[in-house]
């Protein structure tokens, strides 16, 4: 009888060990770990253990040195894999760089915010075409107030409508290149008009479906009788409007 009452015993404590010891961490050293996981985090997983002298003890490892870890319940029922979770995550940051498909809008309009309190302007404007919205007809247009500037730098009223072409776009990204030639005209008649010549690099930053950054930044030769280096730049808040083209990226 006190042999069946041992017998029990050791069966229960068998028991519970496994129900609380059951989750296992795979360490990149190669090291396996049969360990109860109490809470985890990006950084660090917090578990407990039984150590080399038979006592539960509480400890913790940074999530760099480890490979994967799993979770069960008490019935043995695998409840996470952090591997198949950083799989799928890897999927869906690769979905969001390299997408299948993109919603690109036809018109495009960004605004320089912080040149309005100096009652000057600096505005974009895209229209987007192609199979891939890859084209476009880009029009810029700046303005520099008395209170900003007083001459300007080759004006202070530039216009220009030039081509762009966008070669990548994802959903929260795109990039492209622009030849936009531009006029720069002197309002109060300080000089002659001029005309600059910049090839301009053009990236825009989704944060949600129709609002974004939008920044570009050319260089080019001006040419106001005589002729000599210029750059032009632009950094805006943009628009997209709801009229927009789906279609299969195939990056």
């Amino acid at each position: 009888m006190y042999k069946l009452i041992l017998l029990i015993a050791f069966l229960a404590i068998a028991f519970k060990g496994k129900s609380q010891y059951n989750d296992t961490i795979f360490y990149k050293s190669g090291m396996v770990k049969i360990v109860s996981i109490t809470e985890f985090t990006e950084s660090q997983i917090y578990f407990s253990k039984i150590n080399t002298k038979g006592k539960e003890v509480d400890s913790q490892v940074p999530t760099k040195v480890v490979l994967y870890f799993v979770m069960y319940d008490e019935e043995g029922i695998l409840q996470y894999n952090s591997k198949a979770i950083k799989s799928e995550n890897r999927y869906i940051e690769m979905a969001d760089k390299y997408p299948a498909t993109v919603s690109v809008s036809r018109h495009q309009f960004s605004v320089n915010p912080f040149l309005l309190p100096f009652l000057s302007a600096n505005v974009k404007h895209n229209y987007r075409f192609g199979d891939k919205m890859q084209f476009s007809v880009c029009s810029r247009a700046t303005f520099l107030g008395p209170l900003f500037f007083e001459n300007g730098y080759w004006g202070n009223l530039m216009l220009g409508t030039g081509f762009q072409y966008t070669p990548f776009y994802n959903k929260r990204f795109s990039f492209g290149l622009d030849f936009v030639p531009m006029i720069g005209i002197y309002t109060d008649g300080y000089d002659n008009p001029s005309l600059m010549l910049p090839i301009s690099a053009d990236f825009d930053f989704y944060f949600s479906k129709n609002i974004g950054i939008s920044a570009d930044i050319g260089f080019g030769n001006i040419y106001n009788g005589d002729s000599y280096f210029g750059v032009r730049g632009h950094l805006g808040v943009l628009i997209q409007l709801n009229d927009k083209k789906t279609f299969e990226t195939n990056y």
